[in-house]
């Protein structure tokens, strides 16, 4: 009797029949206890002490993530959404409650309904961090439980598909110690609980389809509708092929018993969310992720992500480029040994032995994953458009990352040439994670330290309401931290775009933050004391930051637009009835046509919902000579048949980065 490479015994191969009532194990390992026979506990009492290792590892690097870098949130503004919501829910509110000004308070993800403001998502994950600042007054406890969690519940299920103990540590090591999983652990998002959950249906899938009891699949029903409120599309995606897969292995009358105990689990969170739907959209069957911008979806089409947004064209040569980028040149250096693990997965799974395992049904759930997600526009607006990936990690890829890692370690060469290939590419992956991290840290670090400095900033302004110009108009963006904090902290704090000069004549000496440069991204403001123009006509002198020499003029009056070209320092006079100051009406990147409605409704730029306004724009083109906006700013104007008024910028207090642009008195 021979050995394999693990020290194994090799069977003949008259024994194999014996074991074709036992999963199908993975690359040759031969079935291990915990996988054959299944221990009864979902994580089996003997843990590796290296696992705990790493559970011990990821859980202190998420506290520390939280404590430190990402003290105020990330340059992912959903964590300020999930924090309001848990602050409401604390309270016991299903939404946030709305001021008389609605629009001019209006959180960031928060669509206004007849209930208060509510949350694009569902509310079970902010219920998660809800009991952390009920128990503990702080989400950190509850990031540090997370993170400790997820290495053990992907060893459990590196075991459940037949791995060896030794390939199971290697297998979670892999992504436990990715930077793209480590990073989440610090942060106040779904991803990393839906990668928990994600785990743990697996593994109850492949225990269902090995013992077919009903009290898992109950549990599995439970764990599938949980997953689907965190996530809505992906655990349909990810455990939907894997289920349909079990239910063809219990055809017929084993299946019953499964099914309806499934059924039967999934009630509580399922009855939960339809009557959720039917308090905030209406519509039990209307889930409220559209309720802020229908253009928000899965397909090919004009996506926006909130209605201020450009009107933006999403097809399939969009859908390629942003799974480029998320499934494949992101993980290059945030997924640990990602340049090795790819390419000896794929091998592994076109290999004869991988065939009907559950390593290759995992790794089909994933690609079928990747798959649809070419249709959906999130990767694409997230890595090409926005460009946070590059500062938090792939997030949409983090599901893709187990099934890689269980079918790299499922078989390697032994060979020394093999070997020392391995141990080349090795060396470069370590050498992608490793420049990753050089240049990472102080990008994280210089974001906390702009973001502590701009909250010091809205602490020193002076008493009274603080108006924030913003683009797009919504608190806690694109500064997370401030605006998330309910109820109030008493301060003030209204969008200057979404206030009339009228009502803001009426504020008591409000000051205004300016927040400006790239939308989505760069944390550039100025902080500056309110100054209010009025009188027959005014004149203001426009700055454009960010290098920009000329920008885009859209001036809205009484639902008539017209737009001009205006150039860096240019100087206008503003009536009741004109504008002057431009080079005329021809936008720069239209010549020659005249600037109607049914034009500047195309064009990457924003106005004001309810008022009259003027809209500042600067714009880049791109490879094909497209126009597309990389600043934004707008100003709400107030008119008499003889007076106009203009709330500007006055001298700067505080002012950091570039990219704004800035409207103050013109002087001399």
């Amino acid at each position: 009797m021979s050995l394999r490479e693990d020290g194994v015994p090799r069977m003949p191969s008259g024994a194999a029949s014996a074991l074709r009532v036992l999963p199908a194990t993975a690359g040759g390992d031969a079935p291990t206890p915990g996988a054959a026979t299944g221990p009864r506990r979902l994580i089996p009492r003997s843990v590796p002490p290296a696992v705990w290792g790493l559970s011990v590892l990821a859980a202190a690097v998420g506290v520390v993530l939280a404590l430190t870098v990402f003290r105020h949130g990330s340059i992912d503004n959903d964590d300020g959404v999930y924090l309001l919501q848990a602050r409401a829910l604390l309270h016991g509110r299903l939404t946030v409650p709305m001021p008389p000004n609605a629009e001019a308070a209006q959180p960031w993800f928060f669509a206004i309904t007849s209930h208060g403001y509510a949350s694009k998502y569902l509310p079970l994950v902010s219920g998660l961090y809800a009991i952390g600042l009920g128990l503990f007054g702080s989400v950190v406890p509850i990031l540090g439980v997370l993170a400790f969690l997820l290495p053990l519940c992907v060893w459990a299920l590196a075991r459940e598909v037949g791995l060896s103990p030794r390939r199971s540590v290697l297998a979670t090591a892999l992504v436990a110690l990715s930077p793209a999983v480590l990073v989440q652990g610090g942060l106040v998002l779904s991803y990393l609980p839906f990668l928990i959950l994600l785990s743990v249906g697996w593994l109850l899938l492949l225990r269902i389809a090995r013992t077919g009891s009903a009290a898992l699949a109950a549990l599995f029903g439970f764990v599938f509708t949980l997953a689907v409120s965190f996530r809505q599309l992906d655990p349909v995606l990810l455990l939907g092929p894997a289920a349909l897969w079990v239910a063809w292995r219990l055809r017929g009358r084993a299946l019953v018993r499964p099914l309806a105990a499934a059924i039967a689990g999934a009630i509580p969170i399922t009855v939960f969310v339809l009557a959720y739907d039917a308090h905030v959209t209406g519509s039990a069957l209307r889930l409220p992720f559209g309720l802020l911008s229908p253009n928000d979806k899965i397909g090919f089409g004009v996506r926006q992500l909130v209605p201020e947004d450009p009107r933006r064209h999403f097809g399939i040569v969009q859908g390629l480029y942003g799974g480029l980028e998320t499934f494949l040149h992101e993980p290059l250096g945030w997924s640990l040994g990602f340049v090795v693990v790819l390419p000896l997965a794929l091998w592994n799974l076109r290999r004869s032995g991988a065939a009907r395992t559950p390593v290759r049904l995992l790794s089909a759930c994933a690609a079928v994953f990747v798959v649809v997600y070419l249709g959906f526009w999130g990767p694409w607006n997230a890595a090409v458009l926005w460009g946070g990936p590059r500062d938090i990690g792939p997030f949409y890829a983090l599901p893709v990352l187990i099934p890689l890692a269980f079918a790299a370690v499922s078989w390697w060469p032994t060979d020394r040439r093999s070997l020392i290939g391995l141990g080349l590419l090795a060396a470069v992956a370590t050498g992608f994670t490793t420049s990753l991290l050089v240049g990472l840290i102080p990008r994280l670090v210089r974001d906390n330290g702009t973001t502590r400095a701009l909250l010091g900033a809205v602490h020193d302004a002076a008493p009274g309401p603080l108006l924030l110009g913003v683009d797009p108009p919504y608190l806690s963006h694109p500064v997370g931290a401030i605006g998330d904090q309910w109820p109030g902290t008493g301060r003030e704090l209204l969008l200057a775009s979404q206030l009339d000069p009228q009502q803001v004549m009426a504020l008591k000496s409000p000051s205004i933050l300016q927040i400006g440069g790239s939308p989505y991204t760069d944390k550039s403001y100025i902080l500056a004391p309110e100054t209010r123009l009025s009188g027959a006509a005014v004149q203001v002198r426009v700055q454009l930051g960010g290098g920009a020499q000329d920008a885009t003029l859209v001036v809205s009056r009484g639902g008539t637009l017209s737009a001009c070209r205006l150039y860096d320092g240019a100087i206008l006079t503003i009536t009741p009835t004109t504008v002057s100051g431009c080079s005329g009406l021809a936008l720069p990147h239209l010549p020659g046509k005249t600037p109607d409605h049914d034009i500047l409704s195309k064009l990457p730029y924003r106005l004001c919902s309810s008022m009259d306004c003027l809209s500042f724009s600067t714009f880049e083109t791109d490879k094909k000579g497209k126009p597309y906006a990389t600043g934004w700013r707008r100003l709400a104007l107030a008119d008499t048949p003889t007076t106009v008024t203009l709330l500007a910028d006055g001298p700067p207090v505080v002012a950091a980065g570039a990219g704004l642009i800035s409207v103050t008195p013109a002087i001399g």
